[in-house]
């Protein structure tokens, strides 16, 4: 900076006191001006500053003005400009390609926007010294002054994170009650972190799904949680928490006091993981085929030519991992699909490949018609948009008659034999009691699509219902005191304590119907009861919201069990973000740096979004 001649009109304001770094005139601030520029200087100005920005470019006017103004004593008859000049007329050039200077407030928009961009589309702070982005964001508007990487990171990261932290807040603290998702994940510089999100029924009678935390993990995991909980207003309101059955979050769980639902996707990764065992040695030999095709230049270049040739459409083939079940479903979907083009290719390309038989075929194909049904409700059960909870013991119960319906029709096939009698174990070991299950039950139950319908057993259903109208009547009872008077009766008026009214009063005394909580909540659950079903693809919260004053008690009891969702895939969605935070890029992020961009990542709300 200090071999440079110094062209900038913004050396006015600032000395030079070292390499790289000056000193401002008007506030003795020191300032760095990495990589020789004086943007930093003229940020500084504006911001701290801006009446001086304002007069210096004022001044710089007044001069431009002074050098065009002409008095030309010379009479000349060639133009007009000549006699305007002679009648000493000042006379002013515009200046070119100058723009004012942004204003504070727009320019902390752009910067928040820009900081906004980075969460979203996990982008490296570096992206400000990337030349084609700085040449496209100055095509916008070449006045905006471009922040350093560390302006953005250290000032604006936090300043946006604590304000969008303080109004979701004031959200999640006006829930009456929430459902609570954990799952953990390890970076690349391995970090354990782990999320905890948020569900609950807002005032719109809406399912809100928000991130409450994502932290590096410590030894106290229980400690953490409380905290957080406390921190968010929340502590009495976790109705439930969600989460795999990873021993350390169970009893973390357990050591804050909450009930615990495990992840139904979970499960249903746990009983097929287990029952694909059966045809192993199948996988095996699709894997290897779907792996060298994948590596290798001259099969994918043969696959595509011969999908071509036969009429296929172009697809490669997709590569499981180990660790879920539906992408082995997915590998195998796709390998059936391309059976013919398949087995075209590998004789040509790689003929020592293991070859699969016409039998092993068939069980790729009965395979994919019985792991289907189990990717449906994967996906289905997986959203925290909508209600899910209700569903598990629908959904539990149907993929069970599946497995019947699939083990009594086609299958000649040992090992397709061996892996339905492994579903119907497993299925059995994991939902034989989930009827019971309360929680479940009584979501299940204020499902206005399901209610008794959902069940098998009709104790469990019977069970359900008085849970929930001893829970109403609790709730009414702390909320409107023990003292019990005439349902609507107004104040009493002289008149209405005159003598004339005691025999009416003798008559009907028995007639009066108290305010009792007990006999409200029956009462309001045999007409739930008695309502008809509405149609499953209609959303439930919506026929709350319109029967809210004649269910009042169970529309309480109802947002403490509805909130409830069915898997921990929110937190997990959280993590597979995460993972793409720490790229080549940005390998380097705190774990503070993660927790801001995460968390950023997850509640901001985009333009779109706000409309639907």
């Amino acid at each position: 900076m200090a071999s440079r001649k110094r062209r900038s009109s913004i050396w006015i304001h600032f000395v030079e006191v070292g390499p790289q770094k000056a000193k401002c005139k008007l506030c003795n601030n020191i300032l760095s001006g990495q990589g020789g520029t004086t943007s930093n200087f003229r940020r500084h100005l504006q911001n701290k500053h801006p009446t001086a920005l304002l007069m210096q470019v004022g001044q710089e006017d007044l001069a431009e003005t002074i050098q065009a103004t002409t008095i030309i004593s010379t009479p000349s008859p060639k133009t007009e400009a000549s006699t305007t000049s002679r009648r000493g007329i000042v006379v002013k050039r515009p200046r070119k390609n100058v723009r004012p200077p942004i204003r504070p407030k727009r320019e902390r928009n752009i910067d928040e926007e820009l900081t906004k961009m980075i969460a979203l589309d996990l982008q490296p702070f570096s992206i400000v010294n990337d030349k084609g982005f700085r040449n496209f964001l100055k095509a916008i508007d070449p006045s905006y002054i471009f922040p350093n990487r560390k302006t953005l990171s250290a000032i604006v990261l936090p300043q946006l994170y604590d304000r969008i932290k303080a109004e979701l807040m004031v959200k999640v603290s006006n829930a009456s009650a929430v459902c609570l998702t954990t799952d953990c994940w390890t970076s690349q510089t391995n970090t354990s972190f782990m999320a905890v999100t948020c569900h609950y029924i807002d005032d719109n009678f809406k399912l809100v799904s928000s991130l409450l935390d994502c932290f590096s993990v410590t030894d106290n995991l229980a400690n953490e949680l409380k905290n957080i909980c406390e921190e968010w207003g929340i502590t009495n309101k976790v109705v439930a928490c969600v989460s795999d059955n990873a021993s350390n979050i169970q009893a973390a769980i357990r050591q804050a006091g909450w009930k615990h639902v495990a992840c139904f996707a979970h499960s249903l990764n746990l009983i097929v993981m287990e029952s694909l065992k059966h045809i192993q040695e199948t996988v095996t030999k699709v894997r290897s085929v779907v792996q060298y095709v994948n590596t290798s230049t001259v099969a994918t270049e043969r696959l595509k030519a011969t999908q071509r040739q036969m009429g296929f459409e172009e697809l490669t083939l997709k590569q499981d991992v180990v660790t879920r079940w539906n992408s082995t479903y997915y590998m195998l979907k796709r390998f059936w699909e391309q059976k013919e083009p398949i087995i075209d290719i590998l004789a040509l390309v790689n003929p020592s490949l293991a070859t699969l038989t016409l039998d092993e075929w068939d069980i790729i194909k009965e395979t994919c018609e019985i792991l289907k049904p189990f990717e449906e409700v994967t996906v289905e059960i997986s959203a925290d948009r909508y209600v899910t909870a209700s569903k598990v013991i629908l959904m539990a119960r149907g993929l069970q008659k599946a497995v019947l319906r699939s083990r009594g029709a086609w299958s000649t096939h040992v090992p397709v034999i061996a892996m339905l009698e492994e579903f119907k174990e497993q299925m059995q070991n994991h939902f034989h009691q989930i009827e019971h299950f309360r929680l479940l039950a009584e979501a299940t139950l204020l499902d206005p699509r399901f209610k008794q319908r959902a069940f098998h057993d009709t104790t469990a259903s019977d069970e359900a219902a008085k849970s929930i109208t001893t829970a109403a009547a609790r709730l009414a009872t702390g909320t409107h005191g023990h003292q019990p008077r005439p349902a609507d009766a107004p104040a009493s008026t002289p008149s209405e304590q005159s003598s004339f009214w005691e025999d009416f009063d003798e008559r009907v005394a028995d007639a009066v119907t108290l305010c009792n909580p007990t006999s409200t909540a029956m009462s309001e659950m045999r007409g739930y009861l008695a309502d008809p079903l509405v149609p499953r693809s209609e959303d439930p919260l919506v026929w709350w919201k319109a029967r809210e004053s004649i269910y009042e008690g169970l529309t309480a009891i109802m947002r403490r069990r509805l909130c409830i969702v069915a898997t921990s895939a929110p937190a997990e969605r959280i993590f597979s973000k995460a993972g793409q935070n720490f790229s080549e890029r940005r390998n380097r992020l705190s774990p503070n740096k993660v927790r801001q961009l995460v968390f950023l990542n997850a509640n901001i709300t985009t333009p779109e979004e706000k409309s639907t």
